[in-house]
């Protein structure tokens, strides 16, 4: 029994063609075959026969609903290719979740950390040129005479050293003592002016030193020492009787400008591109395995398609049974099972100037597969699609052609969800 779409001879009694999977008249229905045509190698590239109605080659969904084929059970035994390929994708996808899991696990310690940080911080109140009175507990503005630095912390750098704190400690013009841990760029000023042969020329007796710190009680013996010392200094002497000279700097919360921010920020961008590039390889699997039970060993079938191609440019090939990318074996799908296919031209705008930077021969099919074959924005491209286009229309039976509403709407109708 011949088919009439790919004119394979069949068996008798068969209800598919074993070539193309259409479906063969009955016996005693075939209608009478046209006379040969004239012997002679035909042109491959020779343009099939497009309807002249322009309508319905570009709305067939509004014209009947379409017929798909059903699809042959594919051999487990065959070429181990399409398996291979398979396992491949599966490892990509492990290494794609193990770096996601990565990023993820940064940014979550860093948003875990900023949290806690925030929570902790205690903003040191503004300065203020009035006296302040209170002298133990947390980060409270005080008017000194007297700073003695106890130690330092830092770290060496290209052999230098920074110093981050200085632990101090101090008296007030009220004749209090106490300790304070602060930071050194707020106590520099402080210790310049209090370590002074002689008091600055703008002296006013009004004035006091004002530094920002944690404030605790020295003990006893601290306390007799730094008496002492008072008592044989007399810059601190002086100060003391006139109230003291204010230093002022702008105050700011403990929260450490260096909070690591940035980095967060920076994982969590990648964290978002891995996310992103790991949902596609899953979408791409599952897919692939969703044609490896609808056609067989596709990256097979892909290479017999490329060997005989009834339409061929540098990015696809197309025969009567399937539509193959040249680069990407999953780019891959039966000729009834494609529902759309457009051109897309992306162009950017410069005051009245306009050019094209993106072309591409865009294909949906009905496993939810968006193929994209992207090609050199010219002229000369942009005859090859719509040469494509035309040579590919007869050959997609259930296919719309065109970009419209109509038509999207078409393809999620009859979309598989893999």
């Amino acid at each position: 029994m011949l088919c009439p779409n790919c004119k394979t001879e069949n068996k008798d009694g068969a209800l598919y063609c074993a070539s193309c999977g259409a479906p063969l008249p009955k016996a005693g229905t075939a209608k009478t075959e046209p006379a040969a045509a004239p012997t002679g190698a035909p042109d491959p590239m020779a343009p099939p026969t497009v309807p002249r109605d322009t309508h319905e080659l570009l709305h067939p969904a509004m014209q009947k609903q379409p017929v798909f084929l059903p699809r042959r059970p594919h051999d487990e035994q065959a070429s181990g290719k399409t398996k291979a390929y398979l396992a491949k994708r599966r490892v990509f996808v492990g290494i794609a979740a193990v770096f996601t899991a990565f990023f993820a696990s940064i940014v979550l310690m860093g948003v875990v950390n900023f949290i806690k940080a925030s929570a902790n911080a205690k903003p040191i109140p503004a300065a203020s040129f009035e006296p302040a009175n209170s002298t133990v507990g947390e980060y409270v503005t005080t008017d000194l005479i007297y700073v003695l630095p106890l130690y330092q912390e830092g770290y060496e750098k290209r052999g230098v050293e920074h110093i981050e704190t200085y632990t101090c400690l101090a008296i007030d013009v009220y004749g209090n003592m106490f300790t304070i841990e602060t930071s050194y760029d707020y106590y520099q000023d402080a210790l310049c002016v209090l370590e002074a042969e002689e008091l600055p020329e703008n002296f006013d007796a009004a004035d006091a030193v004002t530094v920002y710190g944690d404030v605790m009680t020295p003990d006893a013996e601290i306390q007799s020492e730094i008496i002492a010392e008072v008592g044989n200094n007399a810059v601190v002497s002086n100060m003391y009787a006139h109230n003291g000279l204010r230093v002022i700097r702008e105050p700011r919360t403990t929260l450490d400008e260096d909070d690591n921010s940035f980095a967060v920020f920076f994982f969590a961008v990648w964290l978002a591109a891995a996310v992103g590039f790991l949902v596609c390889m899953i979408k791409r699997l599952r897919r692939a395995q969703v044609l490896f039970a609808a056609y067989g060993n596709f990256v097979d079938l892909g290479e017999a398609v490329k060997a005989a191609p009834l339409y061929q440019d540098a990015r696809l090939c197309v025969n009567a049974d399937y539509l193959v990318s040249r680069k990407n074996p999953l780019l891959f799908a039966h000729t009834s099972d494609v529902l759309c296919v457009y051109q897309y031209e992306h162009r950017t705008r410069f005051l009245l100037v306009s050019s094209t930077d993106k072309l591409a021969l865009i294909v949906h099919d009905r496993y939810g597969e968006k193929m994209a074959f992207y090609y050199k924005p010219n002229a000369k491209e942009k005859g090859v699609i719509q040469q494509a286009i035309r040579y590919m229309a007869p050959l997609f039976p259930n296919a719309v052609f065109g970009y419209t509403k109509e038509n999207l709407q078409y393809v999620a109708t009859y979309q598989i969800d893999v």
